[in-house]
């Protein structure tokens, strides 16, 4: 059982740096519904962790944070519960499963944990190797297929001499990117020759992500540890980071234009629609209705306030998620255990 237990464990790492490209869309049979081959490698670990926990008796001690997780999830079954009985039946079974993929990362979480320990891994290794793994696929991608315009075709955004990577998205993958990035920052091993060009590699991918949001991360990142290894010489990466977008090739498109204001407007102008909708919607229960399957629940509002005001993609979701009765409880909740 270890041996398969094992295997799962890193296939699950073979398969995530490929992101989306193995997603399997099954709209056809139920509206949103899509299978991530990744996700029910998951599924197959997690089964393996437990039974292998109650054939050798150990105690399932919760690891951190999973107890607080475990809140929240609950508070958001209880609030789509509440709302049953305005939801269609795909809406309703399409929100279920999405409770369900989060419990589903929740124990993935607790029983890798498990894992690492009972292995003796090092976390941290892993974390960078899948770091590295996203940013040669990225580059690839870049170097090969820069102009992913036709994605567009295909319900995603277009994007223009930019690295998406395996997640089809430059800001996804980017934080992955610069999560494995802070890894590195935080072992950085002197007289290490390989392991300085690791670095430099996934800064050079990172600048060529044209991610504001992932440039910011990594600002914040590298000051945290400049300020809390009093190491000032790690802001020296940041300087690189500009030297590298500035020398990158921009042969036009909105992506590449640092000081692109239509992705914020857009947001803007989504939490507009999420505060318009917030005023005329009371209760509890709506925490789940917008994040399932925007497209397919439009007509759930036109019902409530009479006009569709959600964003076609959902790009409010976040919005919505904390701002309800039962979501605001459950975030403070989890806070306030942590």
């Amino acid at each position: 059982m270890n041996k398969v237990w094992r295997g799962f464990f890193y296939l699950i790492l073979i398969i995530y740096p490929f992101g989306q490209l193995f997603r399997l869309s099954l709209t056809s049979v139920l509206p949103g519904l899509r299978i991530q081959p990744f996700e029910v490698a998951i599924f197959v670990f997690i089964a393996f962790w437990f039974f292998r926990k109650l054939k050798l008796k150990e105690n399932f001690k919760p690891a951190l944070f999973v107890k607080e997780m475990a809140i929240f999830g609950l508070i958001a079954f209880l609030s789509l519960f509440l709302k049953i009985g305005q939801l269609k039946a795909s809406e309703f079974i399409v929100s279920f499963f999405y409770l369900v993929r989060y419990f589903e990362f929740v124990f993935f979480y607790w029983s890798a944990s498990d894992f690492l320990i009972a292995q003796k891994l090092s976390l941290k290794k892993y974390l960078l190797l899948l770091g590295l793994a996203v940013a040669i696929l990225s580059l690839e991608q870049y170097l090969i297929f820069p102009d992913m315009r036709l994605l567009l075709n295909l319900g995603w955004d277009e994007h223009y001499f930019r690295a998406i990577g395996p997640f089809l998205d430059p800001a996804f993958t980017g934080i992955v990117l610069c999560l494995a990035f802070l890894v590195w920052l935080n072992n950085l091993e002197k007289g290490n020759f390989l392991f300085l060009v690791e670095g430099i590699f996934l800064l050079l991918v990172i600048g060529l992500t044209f991610s504001r949001l992932t440039y910011l991360a990594l600002f914040l990142g590298v000051s945290y540890f400049s300020l809390a290894k009093k190491k000032f010489q790690f802001l020296s990466l940041v300087f690189l980071l500009l030297a590298i977008v500035l020398v990158a090739p921009k042969p036009g498109g909105e992506g590449v234009n640092l000081l692109r204001t239509n992705s914020l407007d857009a947001k803007l102008k989504n939490y507009g629609q999420a505060l318009t909708i917030l005023k005329r919607i009371s209760g509890l229960g709506l925490v789940l209705t917008p994040i399932v399957l925007p497209k397919e629940i439009t007509a759930f509002f036109r019902q409530k306030i009479g006009k569709i005001l959600m964003p076609e993609q959902g790009q409010t979701t976040a919005f919505f998620l904390f701002w309800p009765p039962p979501a605001f409880s459950g975030l403070a909740l989890f806070f306030g255990f942590g």
